[in-house]
Order: structure tokens, then sequence, then C-alpha cells
């Protein structure tokens, strides 16, 4: 009976122990899942994570491009084979124009203005005339605004937004150029014609530079920054006479 009872001892013990083992294994396998859902989680917190941070800096990026200008100017850096000596630009006229349009376009997409023209002075005639300038493509009826002023405008020093801005060497942002007077704004009957309404004149060395449009662009001094940055590089370019 001894050997009977120690048996039927072991033997459950034996059960015990495995039904131990069993409920070990459960629990380890249950901690091991949760573990493994925690590191998962956490490897998923940190992509997020680290996917929103370069979204901010991308955008980040973008803001201060459309703001500020390019940190590298990426027009002159494309044409910088134009440069020699004290940076002239005189060696290729027709890759200097290309250069001119390339950043007066750059403006007028990012900026919303649809053309830009450089008004150049004469000194002995007191003259501004419109050396080249830039219109976006099917721009409508401000193409035929733009053309008239190219072909039949030429401003004395101190009239119409680009003489007074070659006298004064100001700035001068007008967001109605339709509603002036035609003592302050000659073009006013062809500005009413084709829907122009924005006008900004900018003095450079040799002159004017003037961006339209015909929305309603509010004055803005990021605006004025950026052109500053983009076309700083057209100053060696505009005061060559050659192309």
């Amino acid at each position: 009976m001894e050997v009977t009872h120690s048996a039927f001892t072991i033997a459950q013990a034996t059960e015990t122990k495995s039904e131990e083992d069993c409920e070990d294994w459960d629990n380890w396998s249950t901690e091991r899942e949760s573990d493994s859902a925690t590191s998962h989680g956490g490897v998923d917190e940190s992509h997020e994570s680290f996917s929103n941070t370069v979204d901010s800096l991308l955008q980040e990026s973008l803001n201060s491009f459309l703001d500020e200008g390019p940190i590298l100017h990426p027009i002159e850096h494309q044409y910088s084979e134009l440069k020699g000596g004290n940076s002239s630009f005189s060696s290729n006229p027709q890759s200097t124009r290309d250069f001119v349009a390339d950043c007066l376009s750059l403006v007028c997409e990012c900026k919303g203005f649809e053309y830009s023209i450089v008004w150049e002075i004469d000194n002995k005639l007191g003259l501004l005339t419109a050396k080249t300038g830039y219109y976006i493509p099917g721009c409508g009826k401000i193409k035929t605004f733009y053309n008239s002023s190219m072909t039949l405008r030429a401003f004395p020093l101190g009239l119409e937004i680009p003489g007074r801005v070659a006298y004064s060497g100001q700035v001068e942002w007008c967001d109605h150029v339709h509603e002036e007077a035609v003592c302050r704004f000659h073009r006013v009957n062809e500005a009413k014609m084709y829907g122009v309404q924005t006008v900004l004149g900018i003095p450079i060395a040799c002159g004017v530079l003037e961006f339209g449009s015909s929305q309603k662009i509010p004055q803005c001094p990021q605006i004025l920054r950026y052109i500053h940055n983009v076309c700083k590089p057209l100053l060696y370019c505009l005061q060559d006479s050659t192309w």
C-alpha cells in the first residue's frame, strides 16, 4: 500500500508540475506577445515622429524659399559660364537675354505677377524705354497690355510709375491702377481694357523693374525681399548695353 501511495503521490506531483509548467508557458507567451506589440508600437511611433519631422523641415524650407528666394540662385548657377572678369554677361547676348527672362519669370510665377518689364534710362534724353521683359504664356489680355507697353511707351523722368520710381529711387506699389487718374498712370485706359490691377515699380541702377498682374496683390515686404534676392544677379547684365 505504501508503494502504491508513493507512486500515486509522484504521479499527482508530476501532473501538478506539468500544469504549472503549462501555466508558466502561457504566461511567458502572453508577456512575449505584449512586449512584441509594445516594441512594434514604439517603432511605429518613432517612424511617425521622424516622418513628421521631415515633413516639417520640408515645409519650412519651402516657406523660406517662397518668402526669401533661393539660398543658392539656381538660374545664376545655370548661367555661371556667362560670367567673366568682373561678372560681365556681355560675352553672349542671347544667353544674357535668356538669363534675364528666366529671373523675371521666376518672380512672376512664384509671386502671382503676369508680366515684367525692364525700363532703361536714357540719361541724355531723360527717358525710360522698355529694354526687355517677360509675360506668362496664356495670360490672356495681359499680353496685349504688355506688348503695348513694350512697343509704344516711353516715360520722362518723374512721370507715371516707371518715371517716378526712376526719379525718386523709391519703390512704388499700386494695387488699383485701373482706378488711377490719367495723370498718375498714363496707361489707365489700357489697364481698364485689359484688366490690369496691380503694378509694382522697383528702382535699379540702370532704370526700373516693373511687375504687373490682373489680380489685386497687396503690398508685402516679403515679396520685395524675394524679388531682391532673385533679381540681384540682373544688376550685372542690365548695366551692360551691348545686348
